[in-house]
C-alpha cells in the first residue's frame, strides 16, 4: 500500500507502477491556532514563505517586475511584505530601493505562531507537485491566501470561495486594491477557509481513513472534493 497527497501523482504512479496499490489521501494540516479575520487595518502584512527556488522563480520574478514597473504608492503605503526563507534578499533589493516596505525573516521555532502575525499570505508557486503544507497552514490559521493554480492543487473545494486564485501574477495589484476596498468580502473567505481545512484536512480523520483502507480495503475519499489543475 502507498498513499500519496497528490491526485495527479497517484494517477502517474499507477501508470509507472501498476502493481502497487497507491491511493490519494488529503494532506493533513500541521496545526491550528486561530481563525482571525481582520483586513481593515491601514497597513496589512503580507507573508511570502519558502525558498526562492525552481518552484517560485518564475512567478516571483514576474511579481517583482510588476511592482517595479508600477512603482505603486498605494502598495507602498498599504502593505508590508515579509519574505521568509532563503534566497530572497538579492532579488528583492530593487523593491527596497524604490521604497516598498520589505522585511526578511529566517528560521522560526514555531511556524504557526510566526504566521499569526500576518494578514495575507501570497504563494507565487510556478510548479505543481503534491499538496503545499504551507498553504494549508495559512488557510487554517486566519490568513487570506492568494496564489496560483499550483498553490491550491489537492486542497479541498467548497461551494464558496475561501482563497484568491490569480490567473496572472501581474493581477496582484488589482487584487490587493480590491482587498483594501472591500475587506469584509475577504474576511468572510478567511473564516470559510478555517472551516474547510478543519473538515477535510484533519489529521486524525485522515489517519483513520488510511488505516481503514490498509486493513479492510475500503476507500472513502471523494477525489472530486479536492481541487486539481485544469487540463491544458
Amino acid at each position: 500500500h502507498m498513499h500519496l497527497v497528490g491526485i495527479t501523482d497517484e494517477e502517474y504512479f499507477r501508470v509507472i507502477s501498476p502493481k502497487v496499490n497507491a491511493k490519494f489521501f488529503p494532506h493533513p494540516h500541521y496545526g491550528l491556532k486561530g481563525n482571525k479575520a481582520s483586513l481593515s487595518a491601514s497597513k496589512l502584512n503580507i507573508l511570502i514563505s519558502g525558498k526562492y527556488d525552481q518552484y517560485t522563480f518564475s512567478d516571483t520574478n514576474r511579481l517583482i517586475s510588476c511592482l517595479i514597473t508600477n512603482n505603486s504608492d498605494f502598495i507602498k503605503n498599504s502593505f508590508c511584505f515579509t519574505f521568509h526563507g532563503k534566497g530572497w534578499s538579492e532579488v528583492c533589493s530593487p523593491l527596497i530601493d524604490l521604497g516598498y516596505n520589505i522585511k526578511f525573516a529566517g528560521w522560526v521555532d514555531d511556524y504557526i505562531d510566526f504566521i499569526s502575525g500576518f494578514d495575507i499570505q501570497l504563494f507565487p508557486i510556478s510548479v505543481g507537485s503534491g499538496t503545499k503544507g504551507k498553504v494549508l497552514d495559512g488557510l487554517g490559521n486566519g490568513l487570506l491566501c492568494i496564489g496560483s493554480d499550483y498553490a491550491f492543487e489537492n486542497i479541498a473545494k467548497s461551494t464558496e470561495d475561501f482563497y484568491v486564485k490569480y490567473t496572472r501574477i501581474e493581477d496582484i495589484i488589482s487584487i490587493l486594491e480590491d482587498i483594501k476596498n472591500s475587506p469584509k468580502i475577504y474576511e468572510d473567505m478567511v473564516c470559510r477557509a478555517h472551516d474547510v481545512i478543519c473538515e477535510f484536512h484533519d489529521g486524525r480523520k485522515i489517519l483513520y481513513d488510511i488505516l481503514k483502507w490498509c486493513t479492510t480495503g475500503e476507500y472513502n475519499i471523494n477525489k472530486d472534493s479536492f481541487y486539481r489543475l485544469p487540463l491544458k
